[in-house]
């Protein structure tokens, strides 16, 4: 909700949309990002990054070092491509 909330309020301001996520149960949002960034007029790269999440007692620990680590690399990368 707060993510849909987030697109409609700032749509004019965003550029480029990249998706970031985490989850215990899905191998990606991707679509769910697509979808929203679809009907807020936005562009969506085709580019993402995902990892393990944990739910109840599903993926304990995640994201892990090893996944914030990676997360920190696909930002970098990112954020050279806009320079």
């Amino acid at each position: 909700e707060a993510v849909v909330k987030f697109l409609r309020e700032n749509r004019e301001h965003i550029g480029t949309l990249y998706s970031f996520s985490t989850a215990a149960v899905m191998p990606s949002t991707y679509k769910q990002i697509q979808k929203l960034a679809a009907e807020n007029n936005i562009t969506l790269s085709d580019r993402e990054f995902h990892c393990r999440g944990s739910f109840l007692f599903m993926h304990r620990g995640h994201p892990d070092d090893k996944d914030l680590l990676r997360a920190g690399a696909f930002a970098k990368l990112i954020l050279q491509k806009e320079d």
